[in-house]
C-alpha cells in the first residue's frame, strides 16, 4: 500500500475511490486542505476505508 500527504488550495473536504494500476486508491481532502491517498489491492477494503472517512468528515459515503 502506499501512502502520502501533500498540501491542497481548496479546504472542502471530500473522498473518492478510483481504481489505477489495478489498484484501488482512496483520496481523502480534509477540512485542512491536506490530502492523502491510500492504495489497497482489495476493492471491498477500499470501499470500506472510504465509508469511514466520509463518516468522520460529516460526508455521505462515496458510491
Amino acid at each position: 500500500m502506499a501512502d502520502s500527504i501533500k498540501p491542497s488550495s481548496s479546504s472542502s473536504p471530500s473522498v473518492q475511490i478510483d481504481k489505477s494500476l489495478g489498484e484501488w486508491v482512496v483520496r481523502i481532502k480534509g477540512r485542512n486542505g491536506e490530502t492523502y491517498s491510500r492504495a489497497f489491492e482489495n476493492e471491498a477494503a477500499a470501499v470500506a476505508f472510504a465509508g469511514d472517512q466520509s463518516s468522520r468528515l460529516g460526508l455521505e459515503a462515496p458510491p
